[in-house]
């Protein structure tokens, strides 16, 4: 396999959201604290379009770690891969593909407050002429391993963009270009100004 999409992050330039709030937070496009930033671009990584991705595997890498705000009592953090069609609009509609749920740090270490690692590691198939996606991912918060599947709920009748049934995944809002897009969200369970998540690595292999 090798990389067709990589949001060009590292051990030293990750992208960081957090602060207040509990609404669900996207992880931006560009390196960097973006913590309370409404207007940051949601970074999108985007399976190859003009059928090269029908009814190829898929695998989509995601790390980062979190730290919660150490003034909550019961901390819950949760962490999503989201797909949209909608990718060039102002308000996309996602569906979930990989989730979490909330998750309550520290079952490994037993410190809830310490800075924990998540990881999530999705393995997917589309079908463009069929409209479905299916896989299933592996997904870790703070140790403890979920193995999920990916229905893809929400997404079907959504890569058939340009020609309907028969062909496939050949491109999304405009032609040739990628019929979908993946992003992270990460949602916090009780506002805290302490509260922080990064994400060092997201890429997409075929």
């Amino acid at each position: 396999m090798q990389t067709v999409s990589n949001l060009l992050l590292n051990g030293n330039t990750p992208v960081t959201v957090g602060g207040t709030g509990t609404t669900a937070k996207f992880f931006p496009a560009f390196p960097g604290p973006s913590i309370n930033v409404a207007s940051s671009k949601v970074g999108y990584i985007y399976p190859q379009g003009n059928n090269a991705s029908n009814n190829q595997k898929l695998h989509v890498i995601v790390c980062g770690n979190v730290t919660v705000d150490p003034t909550i009592a019961c901390p819950t953090f949760r962490v999503e891969l989201v797909a949209t069609k909608d990718y060039l609009i102002a308000a996309p509609v996602y569906s979930s593909i990989a989730d979490s749920t909330a998750e309550a740090p520290g079952e490994i270490s037993g410190d809830a407050t310490a800075t924990q690692p998540w990881t999530i590691d999705s393995w997917l198939q589309v079908d463009g002429t069929g409209t479905v996606m299916q896989g299933y991912s592996f997904i870790q918060v703070g140790g403890e391993l979920d193995v999920v599947p990916t229905v893809g709920a929400g997404l079907s009748n959504t890569f058939l963009i340009n020609g309907g049934a028969g062909q496939g995944m050949i491109g999304g809002p405009e032609p040739g270009s990628a019929p979908f897009a993946l992003a992270v969200r990460v949602t916090f369970g009780t506002s805290g100004a302490g509260n922080s998540a990064s994400m060092y690595q997201f890429a997409l292999e075929q």
